[in-house]
């Protein structure tokens, strides 16, 4: 149980774990909707947490005044599909299930960016990128909320634009 008082644990479930059953019906979906036009592909929008803000992030955001909306960081069905749409499978853009799936504990060693301009976190191994919000808001039923989100996994052509000004690389 975290701070907020959310489990990174659905029951018995880990995050690795729910990651991997939402991609497997994601991909029946799609795979479905290929066939028949009519199965609709869509994602939930509900965040549940894949753990805690590490503490590269949580001082990084603390040393420069950036507000991190929760202390966990948050992912939804409905951003994993758009992870893995059609139009980036078509381009080559979509990171493979099992580096999505490990995510959650390969992060730790991966490099860490702050994009100065978009104002967002971007997790990078390799050609793979993960771009994490400090504060998006989502749409619930019960109203808008806040979370630390991982909004959209790519697959990038290279990795030479990090080297950019507007990269700062989180150590």
């Amino acid at each position: 149980m975290n701070s907020e008082g959310v489990s990174t644990f659905i029951g018995r479930v880990t995050a690795r774990q729910k990651i991997r059953n939402m991609l497997q019906v994601l991909h029946r979906r799609q795979a479905e909707h290929r066939k028949d036009h009519t199965t609709p592909v869509y994602g939930d929008v509900t965040p549940f947490p894949i753990g805690r803000v590490e503490k590269r992030m949580r001082k990084f955001a603390q040393e420069n005044d950036i507000e991190l909306a929760t202390s966990s960081l948050y992912l939804s069905e409905e951003r994993l599909l758009h992870s893995i749409r059609e139009p980036k499978q078509k381009v080559g853009k979509v990171v493979s299930d099992k580096d999505i799936i490990d995510f959650p504990a390969n992060r730790y060693k991966m490099n860490l960016y702050y994009d100065t301009h978009a104002k967002n976190f971007i997790y990078q191994q390799g050609t793979n990128k993960f771009v994490v919000e400090p504060s998006r808001e989502v749409k619930l039923p019960n109203g808008k909320v806040r979370k630390v989100m991982i909004v959209t996994i790519d697959k990038m052509k290279g990795t030479s634009h990090f080297n950019e000004s507007k990269y700062i690389k989180i150590k």
